[in-house]
């Protein structure tokens, strides 16, 4: 509706807001791999108008820093949004490899995305989001895995969740990525990646 109505400030605003909610989804992904291609489909230098939903239109907003000519894509992203939605009740998350999936999102958050900050800047926005997932996996598996690994993801998670919360500057709202420090950075990969480990050996461990 910002897109559609002009109101750049407004859908810079909600866009980190928005797509937290679909990082919430990323251990499922593979269950979806066309619409997500769609969705949330990686943009690539020169070639931006090839790709549609969340980082097409990050790159209007952040990159343009404009929303006229994106209308349609936002309508698309809506649409496809929807078909996803419908399909959803199908997804089993019980499959163990959906915490394989987990594992590497984790590693993809510390290895690309927090190596290459997006133009968005989003980063931590989807760190929250993706630690989020993980806690609503750790329900799922806790009693299907070792004790130990169990509570050694749950320390990381919860320091992970530490770091996280001293960027919040609202409700759910978070600092932009590309105003850290290196040093800042290098805590929150190390933190990443601590939860990337600690996940894979529970998956590791499940009977």
């Amino acid at each position: 509706t910002a897109i559609n109505e002009g109101k750049l400030e407004d859908a810079q605003e909600l866009y980190p807001l928005v797509t937290m909610y679909y990082e919430r989804l990323q251990p499922l992904a593979p269950s979806f791999q066309e619409l997500d291609e769609k969705i949330n489909g990686d943009i690539v230098k020169g070639k931006e108008t090839d790709t549609t939903g969340f980082q097409r239109i990050a790159y209007g907003l952040f990159g343009e820093k404009k929303t006229a000519g994106y209308e349609g894509i936002a309508e698309e992203l809506v649409a496809d949004v929807k078909s996803l939605q419908a399909d959803f009740a199908t997804i089993d998350v019980s499959e163990t490899n959906v915490l394989a999936s987990a594992v590497t999102m984790f590693q993809d958050m510390a290895n690309n995305r927090l190596t290459s900050p997006s133009i968005a800047g989003n980063e931590v926005h989807a760190v929250k989001a993706q630690t989020d997932a993980a806690e609503d996996l750790m329900e799922v598996f806790v009693p299907r895995v070792s004790t130990e690994s169990a509570e050694a993801a749950s320390n990381a998670i919860t320091k992970l969740n530490e770091i996280v919360a001293y960027y919040e500057v609202g409700k759910e709202d978070y600092v932009n990525y590309n105003l850290f420090t290196t040093k800042q950075e290098q805590e929150l990969i190390t933190a990443v990646t601590n939860v990337e480990a600690a996940l894979q050996q529970m998956n590791e461990s499940i009977k």
